[in-house]
């Protein structure tokens, strides 16, 4: 089962749906996002390629000011809706690389975990945010990956920091 670990909605559970292709990011992992990102406190935050939103619904439990689900399948989202009735959290039904195309809003915080079955989404994904600027200055790109992943630059520059947990990496990237 997964919940919410911190922050106002803390415990709350999250519903998984039968779909195979969906990996929620793990508790311990989404602890240590958050502990390494700090405060959420009226942040934009972008979750990309959501699954059940495990980590956009965790930014929105510690304070963030406005979260964006986007998945191409949006049938586990749907169910996360109904979770967080009258809270600043919008799903968007379309690939990330879509959503990116066409969205001109910017975000403080943009966390992405591609299907580690499709590697070539992660460089996809990170040319889109490049070419199509939907980062604040000073904002923070998140990336979970499978231990084997080799980061690429973004920005012109590696992660800032990379943390291990078990199967798990995440690359931090500061603008």
């Amino acid at each position: 089962m997964t919940y919410i670990v911190a922050g106002k909605f803390k415990k709350r559970k999250l519903v998984q749906g039968k779909n195979p292709r969906v990996r929620p990011t793990k508790h311990v992992v989404r602890e240590g996002i958050f502990s390494a990102l700090g405060a959420m406190d009226g942040l934009h935050f972008l979750d990309l390629c959501a699954g059940i939103g495990a980590v956009g619904c965790e930014a929105l439990s510690r304070g963030a000011e406005r979260v964006v689900l986007v998945d191409s399948d949006t049938t586990d989202l749907m169910r996360v809706a109904d979770l967080f009735p009258n809270e600043p959290l919008h799903i968007v039904r379309q690939s990330a690389q879509r959503y990116l195309q066409q969205s001109s809003e910017k975000f403080d915080i943009i966390y992405m975990d591609p299907p580690w079955d499709q590697p070539h989404l992660y460089a996809a994904i990170m040319t889109q945010l490049e070419t199509h600027d939907c980062m604040q200055p000073n904002g923070r790109l998140v990336v979970e990956a499978t231990k084997r992943f080799e980061f690429p630059v973004f920005y012109g520059q590696p992660p800032q920091r990379i943390y291990r947990y078990g199967q798990t990496v995440v690359g931090v990237y500061q603008r």
